[in-house]
């Protein structure tokens, strides 16, 4: 793996990571949301869960968004992504674990 591209895994990998934490999804949500259930080690110092790139800037995408439309209030946030949604029949944090799941939270932030 090259520099660049290591570089680029370990910024997506903390960028999910910490939009994850500011949504107020656990260590073990984060990585179940965006893990491909492999551990890699890279630069040989750190081991890090293999992380879906896709799964990864989509966390990222729904943050950026929600954020923007709750005027980044952190508890907002929190709020509305564990509270139940008549359109996913859920809280969205329960659809955010399938790629599919991801798609319709962007979707339906999107329209918003």
């Amino acid at each position: 793996m090259s520099n660049r591209s290591t570089d680029d895994e370990r910024l997506l990998y903390e960028a999910s990571q910490n939009v994850a934490e500011q949504l107020g999804l656990s260590l073990e949500d984060w990585k179940a949301i965006v893990s491909r259930e492999r551990t890699d080690s890279l630069e040989g110092s750190i081991s890090l869960p293999r992380i879906s790139k896709d799964r990864a800037l989509h966390l990222i995408r729904i943050y950026t968004t929600l954020h923007r439309l709750v005027g980044g209030d952190d508890s907002a946030m929190k709020h509305w992504i564990k509270t139940s949604n008549h359109n996913f029949s859920a809280p969205p944090r329960s659809v955010l674990f399938t790629l599919s799941g991801m798609e319709d939270v962007l979707q339906y932030l999107e329209a918003c």
